[in-house]
């Protein structure tokens, strides 16, 4: 079937509550590939990815994008792996002064979607959630 093999290189993702998970077409569908699970006391705060919110989201996806560093003088070009995301969670602080303080603790995920790939995670303790956090 000739709108099958158009589809043999498809791939998407979707954050669940507390895991994200990565889909490709196989056999004539969809299957789970690969799966990111949090912490069951985590919650999934916000993601974001560099075409969040674009309308024109399939003419753009696989085109990457370029930034740019100064550096002494001279430029450098990077190509942004557009299949990159991150993912914003929170957790509570298990110090009992911290949870009367409502102060919750913060995690960072930069996932690659296609791969599965947990590329980095970085946490950052001590957040009053009394203020907007996302």
């Amino acid at each position: 079937m000739e709108s099958d093999r158009d589809l043999t290189n498809f791939n998407f993702y979707k954050v669940w509550e507390k895991s994200l998970k990565g889909y490709s077409y196989i056999d004539s569908k969809f299957q789970e590939v690969w799966n990111v699970s949090f912490d069951k006391e985590e919650q999934v705060l916000d993601y974001s990815h560099h075409l969040k919110g674009i309308t024109n989201y399939y003419e753009k996806a696989y085109a990457g994008f370029f930034i740019h560093v100064p550096e002494e003088n001279k430029v450098i070009y990077k190509i942004v792996d557009s299949s990159n995301i991150a993912i914003l969670t929170k957790f509570p602080s298990k110090m009992p002064e911290d949870i009367a303080n409502n102060i919750v603790n913060l995690n960072v995920y930069v996932v690659n979607t296609v791969s599965g790939r947990l590329l980095q995670q970085f946490t950052q303790s001590g957040v009053n959630a009394n203020h907007d956090i996302a």
